[in-house]
C-alpha cells in the first residue's frame, strides 16, 4: 500500500513540473490534491511508508544528480528500487529541482493534513485503548476475520522506527545540503536559492514530525538517533532534544521528566566525542 501511495505521490510531484521546470496549475494541482487524499485512506503506518519513500527519492535524485553527494551507508543512501520511480536523466536541471521541492513539499504537507493526523491520534500506541482500525464484530458478537494485527506494542515499535528512518533521512540531507551551500565548486547562482527553499520544505518535515511524537515516543526515537553510526545525525539529534526541552520546559511532567533523564548515558559518548564526529 505504502509503495502505492508513494509512487502515486511521485507521479504527481513529476507531473507538477512543466517546461523549463515551472510548476503546472489547473489539473496538475487537482491531482495532487487528490493523492494527498488517496493517501489518507491508508493507515498511519502507510502514510509514514509514503514520507519516507519519498524523502528516499529525492536523496536518490539528488545523489544521481551531483547535487547532494551522500556519504556510504548515510541515511537517505539512495536505493535501486527509487529509480523506477523517476529518472533524472531524462529531464532539465530546472525540471529536476522543483521535482525534489515538491516531493518535499508533498511529505511536509502529509504529515500535517488533518486525516492523517487525526489516525495518528487515534491509533492504540498513541492513545493507550483498543483502537478503531482492528478486526470488526458482527451482530451477533462474532469477530470477523481478518489478518492478523499487530499487538499495540508492535504497532508502536514500528511507528517509532518509521519516525526515526524519516528523521535520520531528513536531517542526513539537510545537513549535506546546508553543506553545498559553502562548497566553492558549486558556482551556480541560483543554487542558494533553490535549497535555502529545499530546506524550508524539509525543516518543515523535521517540525512536523517531532510534532507528533509524544515524550516517550520522542524520547524512544531520539535514543535510537544519538546511537546512530553517522555523527552528523547523532549531533542533530541534540538539537532536537534541546529544542524539544526547551519547548516543553514548562509543561513537563514529572514522568517526562524521568525519561529525558533516561538519555544522560546516551548523551555522554557524545559530548565527550565533540559531538559524534563527521563533517557538516
Amino acid at each position: 500500500a505504502a509503495a502505492a501511495a508513494a509512487a502515486a505521490a511521485a507521479a504527481a510531484a513529476s507531473s507538477s513540473t512543466g517546461a523549463g521546470g515551472a510548476a503546472a496549475d489547473g489539473g496538475d494541482g487537482e491531482l495532487v490534491g487528490f493523492v494527498q487524499q488517496l493517501c489518507q485512506e491508508f493507515s498511519p503506518a502507510a502514510q509514514l511508508g509514503v514520507v519516507l519513500t519519498l524523502l528516499q527519492l529525492l536523496a536518490h535524485v539528488a545523489a544521481e544528480t551531483g547535487a547532494v553527494p551522500m556519504r556510504p551507508g548515510a541515511a537517505g543512501r539512495p536505493q535501486a528500487r527509487h529509480a523506477e520511480l523517476f529518472e533524472p536523466s531524462g529531464h532539465t536541471p530546472k525540471q529536476v529541482r522543483h521535482f525534489m521541492y515538491r516531493l518535499a513539499a508533498f511529505a511536509s504537507s502529509l504529515l500535517s493534513s488533518a486525516g492523517f493526523v487525526r489516525k495518528i491520534y487515534a491509533t492504540p500506541e498513541a492513545t493507550g485503548g483498543e483502537g478503531t482500525d482492528g478486526a470488526g464484530a458482527s451482530a451477533d458478537g462474532a469477530v470477523a476475520s481478518s489478518p492478523a494485527a499487530p499487538s499495540p506494542l508492535q504497532a508502536q515499535r514500528q511507528q517509532q522506527q518509521s519516525f526515526v528512518a524519516i528523521l535520520e533521512t531528513a536531517l542526513s540531507i539537510t545537513t549535506r545540503l546546508n553543506a553545498s551551500l559553502s562548497d566553492e565548486s558549486v558556482n551556480e547562482a541560483t543554487w542558494p536559492k533553490f535549497v535555502k527553499a529545499l530546506l524550508s520544505n524539509l525543516y518543515a518535515v523535521i517540525d512536523k514530525t517531532n510534532a507528533l511524537l509524544s515524550m516517550p515516543d520522542f524520547v524512544a526515537v531520539v535514543e535510537n538517533l544519538m546511537q546512530h553510526s553517522d555523527g552528523i545525525v547523532r549531533r542533530r539529534s541534540l538539537k532536537m532534544l534541546y529544542e524539544r526541552v526547551l519547548r516543553d520546559s514548562a509543561t513537563l511532567h514529572d514522568h517526562d521528566a524521568e525519561l529525558l533523564v533516561g538519555l544522560v548515558p546516551c548523551l555522554l559518548p557524545i559530548i565527550g566525542a565533540g559531538g559524534g564526529g563527521g563533517g557538516g
